[in-house]
């Protein structure tokens, strides 16, 4: 007896879709009576021309499960599933957008969009994915969206880790959220031990400016040390604020942020602890800040020679690079170790 052989599955078009029998975003806040709370940093995008141009950034959605920060009233959740993309995990602290997003969910089904009302500081992103039976991917897997770029790590393949991290994040927070994201990647731990989960997120443009800052430069800074330790990050482009509402008076980035396979071999605890230690006093010479450290009874001289920065004590913090950071924070780490 022979078997036919069923046909391929079709594929999603890789293209931008509408979802059908949903009012504007505009005409839902109206219907639900929201309005942004300036508490909580809330700036809403209308335009679903700008959403669909920052999930454009995202590459191919059609096996990536997305979570978002901080969805509103879900102008980037329709653009995310209007890209075809196969899970939508939205994470809202304000209650009052519940209705929306669940009118949102009765259009695409529990399958693709799934709610956690919550705040994303102390919500396990390692558990939602669990729960969702998101497989894990090695760390060397390719991953990342396949823009433009000049980095290995940004145009890279979506078929290894099925995971993305998107968001308007809210300002007053924003540098939070990433750091406890940055820790996680960079031990490989909670959500990243799914692999490299892209992000893609928005943010001030100075905070933009600060996470892909250079040494030497005015802008350098423990958020740059922090980010750049374990992931590559450029700003892909700038919003200005009248594309917000309300408009915030100062102009917002879109910044994509890759975890590196190769990343700086040093504790993320201790790293973070050192960069806010001597960059609390960025005007002074690393001679003077040195002392800002628990280092015991050492001399800021003697810890430079352990750590091999004699040569540095002279320079501030924002002339100093990724690798004598880390070096830096070795030195320290060794030398609480030994007690």
């Amino acid at each position: 007896r022979q078997h036919s052989t069923p046909a391929p599955r079709k594929a999603l078009p890789n293209i931008m879709q509408r979802l059908p029998g949903l009012p504007s975003v505009r005409d839902l806040i109206r219907m639900y009576r929201l309005n942004a709370r300036q508490e909580l940093s809330q700036n809403f995008i209308m335009d679903l021309n700008i959403t669909d141009r920052i999930v454009r950034t995202m590459g191919n959605l059609r096996d990536q499960t997305v979570i978002e920060v901080g969805p509103g009233p879900g102008a980037l959740t329709q653009s995310l599933l209007g890209r075809q993309a196969k899970r939508v995990i939205v994470i809202e602290k304000d209650r009052r957008f519940l209705p929306v997003l669940e009118q949102l969910r009765d259009v695409v089904g529990k399958d693709r969009l799934h709610i956690v009302i919550g705040d994303v500081l102390e919500v396990s992103e390692a558990d939602l994915l669990a729960e969702a039976g998101i497989e894990k991917a090695d760390w060397s897997a390719p991953t990342g969206p396949y823009t433009r770029g000049t980095s290995s790590s940004h145009t890279a393949h979506t078929a290894g880790c099925g995971v993305q991290f998107v968001g308007n994040l809210p300002f007053n927070i924003s540098t939070e959220i990433l750091l406890k994201w940055m820790r996680m990647a960079s031990a490989q731990s909670g959500a990243f031990a799914w692999g490299r989960i892209p992000m893609t997120l928005m943010f001030q443009k100075e905070v933009a400016e600060r996470i892909i800052a250079k040494n030497a430069t005015s802008d350098f800074s423990r958020l740059s040390v922090m980010t750049q330790h374990c992931s590559d990050a450029r700003i892909l482009f700038n919003l200005p604020g009248s594309v917000f509402v309300p408009p915030p008076e100062v102009t917002a980035s879109v910044v994509q942020i890759v975890p590196r396979i190769e990343r700086a071999d040093v504790c993320v605890d201790d790293l973070e602890y050192v960069c806010t230690q001597v960059f609390r006093y960025k005007r002074k010479i690393l001679n003077n800040c040195i002392g800002n450290l628990d280092i015991g009874d050492m001399t800021p001289e003697e810890f430079a020679v352990k750590a091999g920065l004699t040569d540095q004590l002279s320079r501030r913090a924002e002339e100093l690079s990724l690798k004598d950071w880390c070096t830096m924070t070795r030195a320290y780490t060794a030398l609480h170790e030994k007690h």
